[in-house]
């Protein structure tokens, strides 16, 4: 059933992301739909502890705090995101998919500033990289259960 939760978060990642990356904001029906269908999926499949969705949650609180704390330098949405991605991933898978997207928004924004000479202050769209680094959770896991033939938990 985590398989089953991951590639579905993937498609509502693949969805925001393409809103952040067009509009440089996701909108709040498509933040709606996923939180509605990761809660369901969540409470039909229990693959997860109520105890590792709410500090899952909790990782997403604290971003939104950074959000407001910064003025909006880190994006509102984006700590929405990490709350509804406990539902899915729950506390641990949360936390690893927060570092992933961070360690790849700084290999992009690298790449940015050495290829295309953008300058530190410029921002860009994150939900792309939280994308990327739930692709390459999701291929992991696929890979670790092929060669170690285990059941997806």
């Amino acid at each position: 059933m985590e398989y089953f939760l991951q590639v579905l978060l993937l498609g509502w990642m693949g969805i925001l992301a393409r809103q952040d990356q067009m509009e440089k904001s996701v909108k709040l029906t498509s933040l709606l739909g996923a939180g509605v269908t990761g809660a369901a999926a969540h409470i039909v499949t229990g693959a997860h502890s109520w105890h590792s969705v709410w500090a899952g949650i909790c990782i997403g609180g604290m971003l939104i705090l950074f959000s407001v704390l910064s003025g909006g330098k880190i994006g509102l949405g984006d700590g929405i995101v990490f709350v509804i991605s406990s539902f899915y991933l729950g506390v641990y898978k949360n936390l690893e998919l927060l570092i992933g997207s961070v360690f790849l928004a700084g290999i992009f924004a690298l790449g940015l500033k050495v290829i295309c000479g953008k300058k530190r202050s410029e921002s860009f769209a994150f939900l792309p990289c939280v994308m990327a680094a739930q692709s390459g959770m999701l291929f992991l896991s696929c890979v670790d259960y092929l060669i170690s033939g285990s059941s997806g938990k």
